[in-house]
């Protein structure tokens, strides 16, 4: 990772990303020239060949399918992290609290 150019986090002089091997965390602090804390920056870096982007699953699921973007390192990724949607009741829901709940059912399954 130290030999690649990486998009990271902006802010952050020692910018640590974690992997996981069997159940360990492995933390690698790594450099980059481009820096953003907005996952769309990142995946659009990465999309133009501006270096190794660390985003979410969810976020570029679109661009591995059509092979625009190729997953690395898959087998030390984090473990998956479970999403809680709460509300009171859908009955009486706004159709914008319908369709957040209809859009993240598709997205998160």
């Amino acid at each position: 990772m130290r030999k690649h150019r990486v998009n990271r986090a902006s802010g952050q002089d020692n910018c640590r990303w974690r992997f996981y091997r069997s159940g360990k965390e492995i933390p690698i602090t790594v450099k980059g020239r481009f820096f953003s804390d907005e996952n769309r920056a990142t995946r659009q870096a990465a999309q133009k060949g501006l270096g190794i982007g660390f985003l979410p699953q969810y976020s570029v699921t679109d661009l591995i399918m059509s092979g625009e973007l190729k997953q690395i390192l898959s087998a030390y990724m984090p473990p998956p992290t479970p999403v809680s949607l709460l509300f009171a009741s859908r009955q009486y829901a706004s159709s914008a609290v319908n369709e957040t709940i209809n859009f993240l059912e598709k997205k998160l399954g």
